[in-house]
């Protein structure tokens, strides 16, 4: 954040003396230009390169989720967005955008009912044991 913040400032620096160059010294002016879109250029180029990687990392980490035999739903609660594995999918016996549609409405289908009550409970479910060995007792996937 720190580099970000100087970075910055340096480009603002500049902005404000070209600004004031301009209309005295053309060419001090046009020479402070083209420092700025050097300077941009390099730091969006290098922003760039950190965006493909978050980006990279991230498609990887789905492809490892989606491979494991277990059920996993996460929200973003920051965006609103619902990660669901195909194993979430395949258990449930319902599509992705189903799903996804279930949670932004909450509602509790007929099918599963004991896992969605647990789902949409407040509390976290690991302070959740005795609910939970219930749960399992149900046999509530019918895969």
């Amino acid at each position: 954040m720190k580099e970000t913040i100087f970075e910055y400032m340096i480009i603002l620096g500049g902005a404000v003396i070209l600004a004031l160059s301009l209309p005295f010294y053309p060419m001090f002016g046009l020479a402070m230009f083209t420092a700025i879109l050097v300077v941009l250029s390099i730091i969006f180029r290098k922003y760039s390169y950190l965006y493909e990687e978050v980006l990279k990392d991230k498609v990887f980490i789905e492809q490892l989720l989606n491979a494991l035999p277990s059920g996993i739903i996460m929200n973003d609660k920051l965006k609103g967005n619902y990660f669901i594995n195909e194993s979430a999918v395949t258990l449930l016996s319902l599509g992705k955008k189903d799903i996804e549609h279930m949670l932004n409405e909450r509602q509790k289908p007929k099918e599963n009912k004991a896992f969605w009550e647990l789902f949409f409970n407040e509390f976290p479910c690991n302070k959740q044991e005795d609910r939970l060995q219930n749960i399992r007792n149900e046999n509530f996937f019918d895969v």
